[in-house]
């Protein structure tokens, strides 16, 4: 029986902010092609990201979400989901819970702390951003190649 969604993310919060390393369950399509539902991720209680990690943002007292960090300037950070066709609001380095360090797909894990996971996240990321399009070209390619193959 899954825990009531309030109470999850206060277990998250309070277990990042106290120093434990969590796994998590990938929910919703934000983060695909990188990160797919029913993926897990392991999000280590570190303040200090890059362009391009994957981090645990509280944007809201009831809205944690699990996006990459595409801009950093002047102590704001800018977040988006890779498959989001807008920037979330800037936050700041206290509104970052974690870092996601490990994807775990279908009992693999993977390690996202390389310099791949990063840049390709980051490159299609912004791509998607400046280049909308691309996602519902890219998608349209998908349903082609499904159909073919079915």
């Amino acid at each position: 029986m899954a825990p009531e969604p309030q109470l999850f993310l206060n277990l998250v919060v309070q277990g990042l902010r106290a120093g434990r390393s969590i796994r998590l369950p990938i929910q919703g399509a934000c983060m695909t092609p990188f990160l797919c539902s029913r993926d897990e991720v392991l999000v280590v209680p570190d303040k200090r990201h890059r362009v391009g990690d994957i981090v645990v943002c509280k944007l809201s007292e009831d809205i944690l979400v699990l996006h990459r960090v595409i801009f950093k300037k002047n102590g704001k950070i800018i977040t988006k989901g890779d498959s989001s066709d807008c920037p979330d609001l800037p936050l700041s380095s206290r509104d970052i819970l974690g870092r996601a360090v490990v994807r775990v797909r279908n009992g693999v894990e993977s390690s996202l702390e390389s310099w791949w996971p990063r840049f390709f996240g980051l490159g299609l990321n912004l791509a998607l951003y400046w280049f909308p399009s691309l996602w519902r070209v890219l998608a349209a390619g998908k349903r082609i190649w499904q159909k073919k193959l079915a």
